[in-house]
């Protein structure tokens, strides 16, 4: 929601996923806006804060939007390791790579859902 826009991933983001086999290094930050939003077909949130916010800035797309804990029929925010040490960056890498393997499925129910 409130990132600078057009910063690289830190160093430890980059180093946490490339132990995860994924290169990050062409990401780049950048705010949610209506357009993002709009074209999105699912838009997940680490946190409920972050979730919350998103909603209350596009109330037209509440539907689409969920805490990405939800997808594996969880209900708690994910913590975000910005400035944390690398094994923060570790810890949220893992968790959120069990979550999208867990919850896969219903990602793909929910974008499709979204579509009709």
């Amino acid at each position: 929601m409130w990132a600078s826009v057009g910063h690289p991933a830190s160093e430890h983001a980059l180093t946490a996923m490339a132990e995860m086999g994924r290169d990050i290094s062409r990401h780049r930050s950048r705010g949610v806006t209506r357009g993002i939003i709009d074209q999105a077909a699912l838009v997940l949130g680490m946190t409920p804060n972050h979730v919350e916010a998103v909603k209350a800035a596009f109330p037209h797309a509440v539907d689409k939007i969920h805490l990405i804990a939800e997808i594996a029929g969880q209900s708690y925010g994910v913590d975000d390791p910005y400035g944390a040490p690398l094994d923060s960056y570790r810890a949220t890498a893992a968790e959120l790579d069990a979550l999208i393997e867990e919850g896969y499925d219903k990602i793909i129910k929910w974008a499709e859902s979204s579509n009709e």
